[in-house]
């Protein structure tokens, strides 16, 4: 799981983190590392991050464009299932 951690770095230096973490363990495994995330902070997981789930490629560009993860599951409660 990624671990959540207060930084200083500039939001470039972020997402460049973020993209090394994913190259460095795979767009599988770090898909399944965000829908825990996502259901270990809400319970569970929206419908609409179970289907990108099944596409990894698809979860991933959706949410690398996202400033935080679990921030965009609450703007998505509405389809919780």
């Amino acid at each position: 799981m990624m671990a959540k951690k207060i930084s200083a770095l500039s939001t470039r230096d972020q997402f460049e983190e973020k993209l090394a973490h994913i190259v460095e363990i795979g767009a599988e495994r770090t898909a399944e590392e965000w829908m825990q995330d996502i259901e270990q902070e809400y319970g569970r997981v929206p419908l609409v991050f179970k289907r990108m789930g099944e596409r990894p490629e698809v979860l991933i560009s959706t949410c690398c464009t996202r400033a935080r993860l679990p921030r965009q599951a609450r703007s998505t409660r509405s389809t919780w299932s």
